[in-house]
């Protein structure tokens, strides 16, 4: 288990370094700064309990969108993300987390189109991308649970009577 630990923070500084060397800033200061701070904080998402891999699954996530985003291909790459949420949410209730992060991608993605269309994603990789977040949408019913596990989480971190004070 405590390999596995290390091996999940290798995941984070092994994405990091990928993308330094792919735009060619590896020799520069940000990268190892951003790294560094990244390991930092995620000290408590690498302890050996549950959330290492809401951990592991939440860099996966970002390296996914990053680099489908950049790259050259059609948006193929972004149905990695319905396999990445499918494990994800079959491995713990942190998805929830995953899941208002795709969906704050897919605000910003509109706003980019109606604000600064340059940055905002080609056609042909938005039609990828909205197909593939629907498809993330169908992963999370895809559970021994069902719609009831999706529905529980929403209900115990968001509509849970320790939220509201009412205790």
């Amino acid at each position: 288990l405590y390999t596995l630990r290390y091996l999940f923070a290798f995941v984070y500084i092994a994405f990091v370094m990928y993308q330094s060397r792919k735009y060619k800033i590896l020799g520069s200061y940000l990268p190892w700064i951003i790294g560094g701070f990244g390991i930092a904080m995620s000290q408590a998402g690498i302890m050996i309990k549950p959330e290492i891999f809401s951990f592991v699954f939440m860099t996966i996530t970002a390296w996914v969108w990053w680099n489908s985003k950049t790259s050259q291909d059609k948006g193929m790459s972004f149905y990695l993300l319905p396999a990445v949420f499918f494990l994800w949410i079959n491995s713990h209730g942190g998805v929830i987390f995953g899941v208002a992060y795709i969906f704050l991608l897919f605000i910003g993605d509109m706003l980019n189109r109606w604000f600064s269309p340059p940055e905002a994603l080609p056609a042909e990789k938005r039609k990828h991308f909205n197909i593939s977040l629907f498809l993330c949408g169908v992963s999370l019913f895809l559970t021994p649970y069902g719609w009831k596990y999706p529905v529980h989480l929403i209900d115990s971190l968001i509509l849970s009577d320790k939220f509201r004070g009412d205790v």
